[in-house]
């Protein structure tokens, strides 16, 4: 199958966490919307410290991203012939970039720690807007009402 035949592909960063779930229903909705694709990317690092792999026995980060990603891909709306799961390693800002690269459009969610923190992008969504080759798109954060 060339490029050409392939529905466009909606690009979506997961971790697990909340707002990863949110950018993942996001983009749920647009790629079902448009026809699209969906491409679940989970980026994994080995922790270090000082520049030197940290070892945990039993913890293997590959293994930890694949289980992030296939609880993410079941259940959503795309049929199944149009999802994707990657779980690449390296820095998660780097990895989106790259694996969004021909895609239709890049979703991240939104980070923030602390009250000012809350308003601003996190890193990995920060280094996607000024670094991709595709749109974005920052979902926020769920707001307490």
């Amino acid at each position: 199958m060339t490029s050409a035949d392939r529905s466009p592909i909606v690009v979506v960063g997961i971790d697990g966490s909340t707002n990863s779930e949110l950018a993942l229903r996001w983009a749920e909705a647009y790629a079902v919307a448009a026809g699209y694709g969906l491409r679940l990317v989970c980026a994994w690092q080995v922790p270090t410290s000082f520049g030197h792999p940290v070892p945990h026995e039993g913890y293997e980060p590959v293994v930890a991203a694949r289980e992030v990603a296939e609880k993410a891909a079941t259940g959503v709306a795309v049929p199944p012939e149009r999802v994707e799961t990657l779980v690449p390693m390296g820095p998660a800002g780097e990895v989106l970039v790259e694996v969004s690269r021909g895609a239709a459009l890049l979703v991240v969610g939104h980070r923030g720690h602390t009250a000012i923190g809350e308003r601003l992008p996190g890193s990995v969504s920060a280094y996607c807007v000024h670094h991709a080759h595709v749109p974005v798109v920052v979902v926020p954060s769920a707001r307490p009402r």
